[in-house]
Order: C-alpha cells, then sequence, then structure tokens
C-alpha cells in the first residue's frame, strides 16, 4: 500500500504490511470508537483482518479479541494522555505516550514483539463477555 494511509473504513487510516496492520489513531478513529468503544474495536478488528486476507492471501494470526484489545487501549491511553495535558500541561510522561499512541501496530507474534502482552490483556478485555458473534 505504500506510504499513504488507505481511509475507505469509516476514514480511519489503514495500512498493511507483511504480517502487521497499522492504525492512524487519529479524529476519525476516535469519532468511530467514540460511538460504541469495545464493540466498534471489534469491528475494526474484523475490517481489517478480513482486508488483510484480502490482500495477502492468508489470514493475520491475532485473534480478533487481541487485535481489538490493542486497538482500544491505544485509543483510550491517547485520549487520557490529552486529557491530562489539558488537566496539568504538558508532562514528559504524556508527550511520550502520545507520540506512541499516534499510529497502532499490531502484527502477530513475529513481527511484534508485544503480541503476548495483547494476548494477556485481551483474555480480560471484555471481563467474561464478548460481543454477540465473536471467537
Amino acid at each position: 500500500m505504500g506510504d499513504s494511509w488507505n481511509r475507505e473504513y469509516q476514514g480511519i487510516g489503514i495500512r498493511l504490511g507483511e504480517r502487521v496492520v497499522h492504525i492512524q489513531n487519529d479524529d476519525a478513529l476516535d469519532l468511530f470508537l467514540s460511538s460504541g468503544k469495545k464493540p466498534r474495536a471489534f469491528q475494526l478488528a474484523e475490517y481489517l483482518k478480513e482486508k488483510y486476507r484480502k490482500e495477502y492471501g492468508k489470514e493475520l494470526k491475532i485473534t480478533d479479541r487481541s487485535l481489538a484489545c490493542e486497538i482500544y487501549w491505544h485509543w483510550k491511553i491517547k485520549i487520557r494522555s490529552l486529557k491530562a495535558e489539558q488537566k496539568h500541561g504538558k508532562r514528559k510522561l504524556t508527550s511520550w505516550l502520545l507520540w506512541h499512541m499516534e499510529d497502532i501496530d499490531c502484527g502477530d507474534r513475529k513481527a511484534d514483539n508485544n503480541r503476548f502482552l495483547w494476548n494477556l490483556l485481551s483474555l480480560v478485555f471484555f471481563a467474561g463477555k464478548q460481543p454477540a458473534g465473536q471467537e
């Protein structure tokens, strides 16, 4: 897909790479997730996996739940960091967090050294609840 962001899904910036998907954590993602939070993160995860399947002819080896969890928490940390900066001013920690939350890079175990963390966190992502029709 080159260096440009594909925005065909809800205006959200998306790029695909071998064993990885990139999501731009910007106003479009905020608008999309704000209207449904975790269930919307699952919708985006499903879309990304289908897009990857069509582009590469194989499955992205990340569970829907793990991918949705990573998307949701990157978005949530960015929102909270922005609120903290509004309340307390710029700080090294919030500036660092915001810089790291701009683009969400989600890769399989071979491409993403913290996939184990998202897999672990995804076990409690819905605290035993999961939207109907999910894995």
